[in-house]
């Protein structure tokens, strides 16, 4: 009797005027937004290549000793399906020898109207498109069949409630599933054709599997839940209007409302207030840094023998001899006492400023927490952070980011900055050292050549499908859940329905 209701469900489904319309519009929108997103990844690979070979061939000869390396993200394969926070990273990091890096660049500088209008990618037809023909499908499921009096003659040939309900909702599931995977179909056949795309690539084709399954569990809680809503009310034209609100609800007004909410609750400065914070801050080291280090010279070169004055300038130089002990004692000052001092001064501004950002991120993310949770009352953000968290575009991306910086700020420093001693306010010429303009001075370690020497590239490392699982799990149970819960109020609500 089942496979009979379900083969029903399926007949009027097919038949409806709705199926030929959703049909229309998957075949349309999903494979269409598949070839723009193709071509947009593709030229964003190509930007991505080209800027990195620019900066390779700049410095193919020799690195120069004030260089700043820079390391370049490149395009996820996989925002081609979501977008997500891709246009707001930055596409490079700028290194320095004094342990801060800083970052340019980003999709949303050069193209902000994508941003402002959003992309029509396979997460954005996803959330809106088939969820609200989710919807369409089942939202007069048990309401229309009681005004058109079906619902009564089943109930009269004794056939169990829970069967009719079942069969609905499988039924019209799988009328809903003929459309969209023929859409699926098209859009992968347009992904295949990508020549810097590969299906077969163990980076792409198990995540596209688990998200296409995960997109079959979505497509079946908003089933549930149109189906519920039909359980609840006894006409049609008032189950429409409902499913209405309730998709406005979950789709726009959650998601949109939960950040403000989690300001309020758990309010945090703007970003622009810790900036000048870091400024103060360093400032205030480098202040301390010139009263020691002026200290320390003073010190220094009145214990050489040499006269100073009241700011620590060596005074009285006028013979031969004095000029000799000068050299000599500049020579050991730079060698021996002010590397320390500026690894100190170093140190303590890295410190410093590590602190303040450190406390930042951490109120911020408790603020994102908030947040998160908040907006997991829908199942339409489980379903975002879960693509977005497998297509690597998602909340974990930017911290992700700031790691692979870090990583390559330190194999830089190990690998250039660490082989070139750099003193600031020292002239003249060292053992394998070389005198830059302005006061610089700069000293290479032994048996290192500088003008052979060759830049690591950054080797950007985006999470595994395993690591993104271990964080995305909890959205995807979350997903099975309200998929039992919608199941379970629409038995309630029908066990309880009034036929007549």
């Amino acid at each position: 009797m089942l496979l009979t209701l379900i083969q029903k469900e399926i007949t009027e489904t097919v038949l409806d005027l709705r199926f030929a319309v959703t049909t229309l519009l998957f075949v349309v929108f999903i494979p269409l937004g598949m070839a723009v997103n193709c071509k947009d990844y593709e030229r964003r690979l190509d930007d991505y290549h080209k800027e990195h070979q620019a900066f390779r061939d700049q410095h193919a000869e020799d690195v120069d000793m004030q260089i700043k390396a820079e390391g370049f993200r490149p395009p996820s394969v996989l925002s081609i399906l979501a977008s997500g926070l891709d246009p707001f990273l930055p596409s490079k990091i700028i290194t320095s020898r004094w342990e801060r890096w800083s970052t340019q660049g980003s999709v949303l500088t050069s193209n902000p109207l994508s941003v402002l209008l959003g992309k029509a990618d396979f997460l954005f037809n996803m959330t809106f498109v088939v969820s609200l023909a989710a919807l369409v499908f089942s939202f007069n499921a048990v309401s229309g069949e009681r005004e058109s009096g079906t619902l009564r003659l089943l109930i009269a040939h004794a056939i169990p409630r829970g069967q009719i309900l079942l069969a609905k909702i499988l039924g019209r599931m799988v009328a809903l599933t003929i459309p969209w995977s023929l859409s699926v179909l098209l859009a992968l056949i347009i992904l295949a054709a990508s020549p810097v795309v590969s299906l077969q690539s163990p980076e792409v084709w198990p995540a596209l599997l688990i998200i296409l399954g995960v997109s079959l569990l979505f497509i079946l809680g908003m089933m549930c839940l149109g189906v519920c809503i039909s359980t609840w009310t006894r006409q049609a034209m008032a189950s429409i209007v409902l499913v209405f609100l309730v998709w406005m609800l979950f789709t726009v007004v959650i998601p949109k409302i939960s950040p403000l909410v989690a300001k309020i609750i758990d309010p945090v400065e703007a970003r622009s207030v810790v900036d000048i914070t870091v400024r103060i801050t360093e400032d205030d080291v480098h202040d301390e840094f010139m009263q020691e280090i002026g200290q320390q010279h003073k010190r220094f070169f009145d214990g050489c023998g040499l006269r100073t004055n009241e700011v620590g300038e060596v005074v009285g130089i006028e013979t031969e001899q004095d000029r000799e002990n000068l050299k000599k004692a500049k020579t050991k000052y730079r060698e021996e006492i002010f590397p320390p001092l500026e690894r100190k001064y170093q140190l303590l501004t890295q410190e410093a400023v590590y602190g303040i950002e450190q406390d930042y991120r951490n109120r911020k993310n408790r603020q994102m927490l908030i947040a998160k949770i908040l907006s997991r009352l829908s199942p339409v953000s489980c379903f975002t952070y879960v693509v977005s968290g497998i297509t690597r575009t998602g909340l974990a991306e930017p911290d992700n980011f700031l790691k692979n910086a870090q990583r390559y700020q330190d194999v830089i420093k190990e690998a250039i900055y660490d082989n070139v001693a750099i003193t600031i306010g020292v002239r003249g010429d060292g053992p394998g050292g070389k005198y830059i303009a302005g006061g610089w001075s700069a000293k290479y370690t032994e048996g290192w050549d500088w003008k052979n020497a060759i830049l690591p590239d950054m080797q950007y490392r985006y999470p595994t499908l395993t690591e993104t699982l271990n964080k995305v799990w909890p959205d995807i149970l979350l997903l099975g859940l309200f998929d039992v819960l919608f199941f379970v109020l629409a038995f309630v609500g029908f066990n309880r329905y009034d036929v007549r």
